[in-house]
């Protein structure tokens, strides 16, 4: 017992003697996206959509290791749209994304690689068709969770943090089709108040 003790109390010596005791920070970031459904059929084109996002962060060092892990909690619009044959489909979805990135720092803290799994809970979607003059909303069966990932590389300047990353999406929008899993390409600021 006494070693464990002398143990753990070296480490604690250890760690709180140099910098690689875990930093946190935390933050409120927002952005803009732009969004499209892959894959998709060949004979459809697929064009973007604009969308946005506004919610918190908390990044925590990982001690001795060198990364970082940041958990978010995001209020998002994401969507796509696409046409055949004089038809154009659009959707977009309001969710509650949860991505829970892992992290490496490099060039003294200025840019950062991020990585990680992402959990979606679908708040409300719009279904529409447009074609022959006509504007019609559906209401498809859609799967109230989705799950993702997204992966990016960002700039730290002291107090705000820029972030570009990929998003893509496991799940099927809907468990009829599987050509309709949400992407999109985000750039967001942040800003760490802690």
């Amino acid at each position: 017992m006494k070693k464990i003790i002398f143990t753990f109390s070296m480490i604690a010596l250890v760690l709180l003697g140099t910098e690689t005791y875990a930093q946190i920070s935390a933050g409120i970031k927002g952005g803009i996206n732009s969004g499209w459904a892959a894959p998709r059929p060949g004979d459809e084109d697929n064009e973007t959509k604009i969308g946005w996002g506004i919610g918190g962060f908390l990044r925590a060092g990982i001690p001795l290791v060198g990364l970082h892990v940041q958990p978010e909690l995001l209020i998002t619009q994401r969507g796509a749209e696409y046409s055949r044959d004089g038809v154009t489909q659009t959707y977009t979805l309001t969710n509650i994304d949860v991505p829970v990135m892992l992290g490496k720092s490099f060039a003294a803290g200025l840019i950062h690689i991020q990585a990680g799994p992402e959990f979606t809970l679908v708040l409300n979607d719009e279904f529409e068709v447009e074609g022959g003059g006509t504007t019609v909303e559906l209401n498809p069966d859609i799967n109230s969770t989705l799950l993702g990932w997204q992966a990016g590389i960002g700039v730290n300047i002291p107090k705000i943090t820029i972030d570009l990353r990929y998003q893509g999406t496991f799940s099927n929008l809907t468990d009829e089709n599987a050509n309709y899993r949400p992407n999109a390409i985000w750039l967001t600021v942040g800003y760490k108040f802690l």
